[in-house]
């Protein structure tokens, strides 16, 4: 045991990128737009970090995530990055604690896109990513926008702070193609930069359609812990979404969790807190952004040519070759502006379909070029009139790169060329091939095995020509299936990591045999068990338990303190070290809580065990001795100062004067009487000093002992 003391925490800022996992799969009501919701965990740190790198085809539209702080009640860990990579091939999402140590993890989740008919390539070459930081402030605040010609999807931020730290507020649409992101510090200053994402689609995608999007919102009411859900409307697909915290007062409370969430169609949510656990009220405003895919629409007037005769829009007329060329046209003065977002579908062997934006009112043609290399050897291809944004390329080589860009022109005054864009032909494929055989479908699959974020399965291989297995998973029973799993041909189990504990999945398993699947088999339920532990602490103390903190957070009131003799177990989530600071007292007739004694330490605790901390009563040495080696009191005896020295075994020496150096007796502490939640107890130092009183003031920690009923008093030295 020993009195309070001042504890500092030496905070490490540490990043992850671990593992991924699929848990779902939308599509919107075109069946155009398919959305992945890509989740991970982090490590269990002081400033958690997790990327997320869904891979494959998936285009990466948005992500968000929140710590784990709830699960063990620690002081709490705050957001101050969530944003993409500029190639939209993953997503970070970064947290910390704040003034008090709070090791958390990050449940981190990703959005990525797929699109009908489209390669990732050209599903990325039609969308915008922009950023623009903010001035360095305690209150940090950014917009971007996204470009003329698409719709804004989503955004994200990242804050970067360099003392104790700053975090986000708020991080949402602010109109349809602006998004707004603002950090800030809380209780000590730290002046931050934040750098606010915005992510877009173009709006009208060739050969696809137009995409539509909606931006819902709700307002929670007003609570200490507020929390807000929002989902997107039906025929709608989750693409985005974000939040803002409305404080009542200047300190205010932070985002924690802001991160997409599984529903019917997707939604979003988000929640925010305080680190010091004011009970403070505030309200969330939270923001859910649904896309979807409305069919091109026709026109019914094509343009004329020069000779008045109706032409499909698009139709190429053919030009004679110029010869090879190279490096980049300049405009010349008062030509007209260049095209932009030269992209590429339809692909055949031999054709495809060019599309762009036309950026000029006043052209009289297109001129296309063409080449086997990006930057050099281009030679006039095909030319359409003026207003036509795409053309069908035709003609072209099998299994060949080919390389096209695109000038406006009037006249003979040509514009600066487009972007350049290439489209691989596939080779002529001749003959179809065999169809697989369909394999037989699994059987008796079952749970073996369950554990923190991972559950294992086994089932019966009843094929003999399959090429691997799929697993899939839903957090419903009869509906809303992905693919989160695959394993190799002959497998017969496969483990499930990362999941969310405490969620009920279920799972079910198919074989394949190249594109040929058979039947599911039977679905099984797993729930991921918890990482928790058990803390007992005993009170073998003569004094209730009035406090105990673990891992700085207060877990007793002044109706569950633990009475002398007795115990309380506690949960602890996630397993692992705990500390704790135990205080011993009472309450007096004011309620005000006084606690004389108090014991510090940790415990290392272990998923599914109970570990016990025992709170003994101190010996009366050691609170003579003041909990140290030794403790001098001084009093006054006939007007000269004198004094006592304690030691912590027990011993004792009287000195007649503060500058003798031999004690004039000495001898042992003997324990007299000291009763349960007594607020003093009583000793003998000899057969002639008897009945010493120690009376204990817990608010200054001053113990003064009292001789020959209070006629000479003694008092701790400093």
């Amino acid at each position: 045991m020993k009195h309070r003391s001042a504890m500092t925490a030496a905070l490490l800022l540490l990043t992850a990128t671990l593992a991924f996992g699929q848990t779902q799969i939308y599509k919107d009501e075109s069946g155009k737009i398919e959305i992945g919701f890509f989740t991970g965990m982090s490590a269990t740190e002081n400033h958690p970090s997790l990327t997320i790198t869904p891979g494959g085809d998936w285009v990466v539209v948005n992500g968000g995530g929140g710590t784990d702080w709830m699960s063990h009640w620690g002081a709490g860990s705050l957001l101050y990055a969530s944003y993409p990579t500029l190639d939209l091939k993953s997503w970070t999402i970064k947290a910390k604690d704040h003034l008090t140590g709070d090791r958390c993890s990050i449940q981190g989740y990703a959005l990525a896109m797929r699109i009908q008919g489209m390669t990732r390539e050209q599903l990325r070459a039609n969308m915008y990513v922009g950023k623009v930081s903010g001035a360095i402030a305690s209150q940090s605040l950014a917009k971007a926008s996204v470009e003329d010609g698409y719709v804004m999807i989503g955004g994200g931020f990242n804050i970067a702070w360099t003392g104790t730290g700053n975090m986000v507020q708020w991080t949402a649409p602010a109109g349809p193609t602006t998004w707004i992101a603002q950090s800030k510090d809380h209780k000590v200053a730290d002046p931050a930069v934040i750098t606010c994402y915005v992510i877009g689609i173009k709006q009208n995608l060739p050969g696809i359609g137009t995409i539509e999007t909606e931006t819902r919102y709700y307002d929670n009411h007003q609570q200490p812990y507020p929390k807000a859900v929002i989902e997107v409307s039906p025929g709608y697909v989750l693409v985005g979404g974000g939040a803002f915290v409305g404080n009542n007062s200047p300190m205010g409370k932070l985002l924690w969790i802001n991160k997409p969430t599984l529903s019917a169609y997707g939604s979003w949510e988000a929640r925010a807190m305080d680190p010091s656990q004011s009970e403070t009220n505030a309200w969330i405003r939270v923001y859910a952004i649904g896309a979807k895919v409305k069919p091109p629409v026709v026109s019914a007037a094509p343009p004329k040519n020069p000779s008045g005769q109706a032409i499909q829009a698009g139709t190429p007329v053919p030009l004679a070759p110029s010869g090879p060329q190279t490096g980049t046209t300049l405009p010349a003065a008062g030509a007209p502006r260049a095209p932009s977002g030269l992209s590429i579908d339809q692909v055949t062997s031999s054709s495809a379909r060019l599309s762009w934006k036309d950026n000029s009112g006043d052209e009289t043609k297109f001129r296309i070029e063409r080449s086997a290399q990006k930057d050099t050897g281009y030679t006039a291809f095909i030319e359409v009139h003026a207003d036509v944004t795409a053309c069908a390329a035709t003609g072209l080589a099998a299994g060949t790169r080919h390389w096209f860009r695109i000038m406006a022109m009037r006249g003979s005054v040509s514009s600066g060329y487009s972007t350049a864009a290439y489209v691989d032909t596939p080779a002529v494929v001749t003959g179809a091939p065999p169809k697989p055989a369909t394999p037989a479908a699994p059987s008796d699959l079952r749970v073996t095995a369950v554990a923190v974020m991972s559950v294992t399965i086994a089932w019966t291989d009843n094929s003999s020509d399959e090429t691997g297995f799929e697993i899939w998973t839903s957090l419903q029973k009869d509906r809303g299936f992905g693919k989160a799993g695959s394993a190799g041909a002959n497998a017969r189990e496969h483990t499930l990591s990362p999941l969310i504990t405490g969620k009920q999945y279920f799972i079910k398993v198919r074989a394949v045999n190249g594109q040929v699947a058979s039947d599911y088999s039977r679905t099984v339920p797993a729930m991921p068990v918890r990482s928790e532990a058990t803390l007992k602490v005993v009170n073998d103390s003569k004094y209730a338990i009035v406090d105990l903190a673990l891992n700085g957070q207060q877990k007793l009131t002044q109706a569950t303190a633990i009475p002398v003799g007795q115990s309380r177990d506690f949960i602890v989530t996630p397993a692992g070290t705990v500390s704790y600071v135990l205080g011993a007292g009472m309450y007096d007739a004011a309620n005000a809580k006084i606690v004389p004694f108090q014991k510090t330490g940790s415990a290392s605790l272990t998923s599914g065990q109970t570990t016990t901390v025992t709170y003994a009563n101190p010996a009366i040495a050691e609170v003579l001795g003041n909990f140290g080696s030794q403790a001098t009191w001084t009093g006054t005896v006939a007007g000269v100062k004198v004094r006592f020295v304690f030691s912590s075994s027990g011993t004792w020496k009287y000195y007649n004067s503060m500058t003798a150096t031999t004690p004039t007796s000495s001898g042992n502490v003997t324990l007299v009487s000291w009763g349960n939640s007594a607020t003093s107890c009583v000793f003998n130092l000899n057969s002639t000093w008897k009945k010493v009183r120690l009376t204990f003031k817990p608010a200054s920690f001053d113990l003064p002992l009292e001789f020959n009923n209070t006629v000479l008093k003694f008092t701790l030295a400093p």
